[in-house]
C-alpha cells in the first residue's frame, strides 16, 4: 500500500503569529498536526515542542515492525503522555510559558489500517467515495454540550464558547489521548486539519470542497487557501494522505 502525504500551514487573515504546526513522514506513514491554544503564552511553543517532540519519540520505534493495533496505540500514546510532561514541565519552569498548550492529532499507517489519537480540537477525516465522515471526536466544551443534548450541532458552530478545550497537551501533569481506527481501502484519502479550516465550512461544504481538493496537485494547500480565502480568522492548517 502506498502512501502519499501533503501538509500546508498559514497564518491567516488576522493573528500575528502561526500557532499551528504540521509534520509528515510518509515512509514511516506518520502525520502530526497541533494547534497552539489560542490567547496563552506560548501557544506557538507548545505546538512546534509537541509536534517535533512526538515525532522524535515515535520515528525510530515507527521504523522497526509493529506486532499489532494494541501494541501500535500503546507506542503512540506513551509518546504523547511523554511529550505532555515534557511541555507541562517546561511550563512549571518558565514563567513566560505558563498555560501553554495545544490540540494533537497523530494518524500512523500500518498494515491496511489508520491509527488515529486526538487531543483537543483538531480533526481527522475519512474520504470515500465521495463521502467525508469525521472520525475523531472533539474535547470541547460545546462538544460535551451536544453529547448531552443540551445544543445541537448547528447551534455549536454557532456558539460563543466553541473554542473552550477540555482536553489540550501540556496544561496539565498527565493526559489521555482517544484513539480511533479505519480500515483503509485503495482509493482512500484522510485529511486532518485545526480548526481554523473549519470556520467558515459546514459539513456538508466541506466535503465538496474535499471532493475538488483530491484533484488538485496539493489538495492541503488547495484547502487551506479556501479557509483563508473565505475569511478565516484562525491559523489554518491540512494534511491530506492518500491510500
Amino acid at each position: 500500500m502506498q502512501l502519499r502525504i501533503w501538509s500546508h500551514t498559514d497564518i491567516g487573515n488576522t493573528r500575528s503569529e502561526n500557532q499551528d504546526c504540521v509534520y509528515a513522514n510518509a515512509p514511516l506513514g506518520l502525520a502530526i498536526l497541533a494547534d497552539g491554544m489560542g490567547g496563552h503564552n506560548g501557544g506557538e511553543v507548545a505546538s512546534q515542542r509537541t509536534v517535533f517532540g512526538v515525532a522524535e519519540l515515535l520515528e525510530d520505534q515507527l521504523a522497526g515492525e509493529i506486532a499489532d493495533s494494541a501494541a501500535l496505540s500503546g507506542l503512540i500514546d506513551g509518546a504523547i503522555r511523554e511529550q505532555n510532561r515534557r511541555l507541562f514541565g517546561q511550563a512549571q519552569d518558565d514563567p513566560r510559558l505558563h498555560g501553554m498548550g495545544c490540540t494533537l492529532v497523530v494518524v500512523v499507517i500500518r498494515q491496511g489500517r489508520a491509527l488515529i489519537a486526538n487531543i483537543g480540537d483538531s480533526r481527522a477525516y475519512l474520504f470515500r467515495d465521495g463521502r467525508l465522515v469525521q472520525i475523531t471526536t472533539d474535547h470541547s466544551l460545546v462538544q460535551a454540550q451536544i453529547d448531552s443534548g443540551l445544543i445541537t450541532a448547528e447551534e455549536a458552530a454557532e456558539s460563543n464558547a466553541r473554542n473552550m478545550l477540555t482536553r489540550a497537551v501540556g496544561v496539565t501533569a498527565d493526559v489521555k489521548p482517544d484513539f480511533f481506527e479505519a480500515r483503509l481501502q485503495p482509493g482512500d484519502w484522510l485529511m486532518t486539519c485545526s480548526d481554523g479550516m473549519l470556520q467558515c465550512h459546514r459539513p456538508a461544504e466541506l466535503q465538496a470542497e474535499m471532493a475538488k481538493a483530491v484533484c488538485r496537485d496539493d489538495p492541503a494547500r488547495y484547502l487551506v487557501e479556501l479557509a483563508v480565502a473565505a475569511g478565516s480568522t484562525d491559523n489554518v492548517s491540512v494534511q491530506v494522505l492518500a491510500v
